[in-house]
């Protein structure tokens, strides 16, 4: 392939990207346009797509953060466990890698968790958006139900920590193919700590 005729590819591969992008958008834009006409809550329109939102927005790492009620400072690595009980609005039990306690022992209040989900939303999709390449209509119709599928649109509203596992998966990638030593290492050590975080205990 000569270089003109990959510079039309990659031309016309970002095209795709930014209209892939801008579905996006038009999908959030729906759910909340949906809910301010006809004054249905958000979670209730998501359910009507075929995804299973709940309550409150970015609900898996909700209980991550706390307030004046459920704010603990212990040596007793148990007494987060219950401390992440007692912030979470449904009281589920800690299922997590006992690592992300460390993240639990920095005391972040509530206030801050969107900032958090949104975060990791924005990360898992610039890690999407480097990975593939779309240069036809075919590759963009499988990317595009595949963006806006059940499965990655319920990991996006509950601000589910897949999003930042994922974004650490494609650094890893990223490092490994620049055949560096010292990039090679970080990726290893990314990988690493990326499967820390993903073990259930």
């Amino acid at each position: 392939m000569d270089l003109q005729n990959k510079k039309f590819l990659d031309f016309k591969s970002l095209n795709y990207k930014i209209i892939l992008f801008s579905t996006f958008i038009l999908y959030i834009v729906f759910i909340l346009f949906i809910s301010f006409v006809f004054d249905v809550d958000y979670y209730q329109v998501w359910k009507f797509l075929g995804v299973p939102a709940r309550e409150i927005l970015f609900s898996d790492i909700y209980p991550f953060f706390v307030n004046d009620l459920c704010k603990v400072n212990s040596v007793n690595t148990q007494d987060y466990y219950e401390q992440f009980k007692n912030c979470d609005a449904w009281q589920r039990i800690y299922n997590y890698m006992p690592i992300w306690v460390e993240f639990l022992k920095l005391g972040i209040n509530q206030k801050y968790y969107y900032l958090f989900g949104i975060l990791f939303s924005l990360l898992f999709f610039l890690a999407f958006f480097k990975l593939i390449t779309i240069n036809s209509k075919k590759e963009f119709f499988i990317y595009f139900f595949a963006m806006l599928s059940p499965p990655v649109m319920l990991a996006v509203e509950r601000g589910n920590t897949d999003l930042f596992i994922f974004f650490l998966c494609f650094l890893y990638i990223f490092l490994l193919r620049k055949n560096n030593l010292f990039s090679n290492i970080f990726s290893y050590i990314l990988i690493l700590f990326s499967s820390l975080l993903k073990f259930y205990p």
